[in-house]
């Protein structure tokens, strides 16, 4: 298996990306999951990759988007970034601060990924999104998918309240 830098999994996230297929137009609703895949191509044609999209049926904030890394002489691909939302239902305040039950980011880290691990496992909070379709949004600006309106139903969210510095 090849060992990457930080760097070289850096520039795979964000290096400019095109769909080139889509498994269907719209998702579809399996096994209790709203689901989509796609399959793109780096802009210079050296990488592959494919996207995931899923949603839970009967809970919108179990979702997942997610990056997946296809190279070209390994058998196996790599998951090297994901958006998340809470994924469990709690009351519990003390559970709402773990990182699995906020809205969080999965990013492939070098020292995992050369020690076999094919998945990132730890996140991290974030505030990009609060919602599937924010996280859409997000996660195609941060992966560099320039042609994802002609695959997507996606729009540049609207700020919930106005931001009271600006003028």
């Amino acid at each position: 298996m090849k060992e990457y830098t930080q760097e070289e999994l850096g520039e795979l996230i964000s290096c400019p990306k095109i769909i080139t297929e889509a498994e269907r137009k719209d998702l579809t609703l399996d096994r209790g999951h709203w689901r989509k895949r796609l399959i793109l191509l780096s802009e210079d044609g050296k990488y592959k990759f494919s996207v995931f999209l899923r949603k839970a049926d009967d809970f919108a904030d179990d979702f997942s988007v997610g990056l997946i890394f296809h190279p070209k002489d390994e058998k196996e691909s790599l998951v090297l970034f994901r958006c998340n939302g809470p994924h469990e239902k709690t009351e519990d305040p003390a559970l709402l601060k773990k990182d699995h039950f906020g809205y969080h980011i999965h990013k492939g880290k070098a020292e995992w990924i050369n020690d076999g691990d094919r998945e990132p496992k730890s996140s991290g909070l974030t505030k990009e999104y609060a919602s599937f379709e924010e996280s859409v949004y997000y996660f195609v600006q941060f992966t560099g998918i320039k042609n994802a309106k002609d695959y997507l139903k996606i729009e540049k969210p609207m700020p919930l309240f106005d931001n009271p510095g600006r003028e």
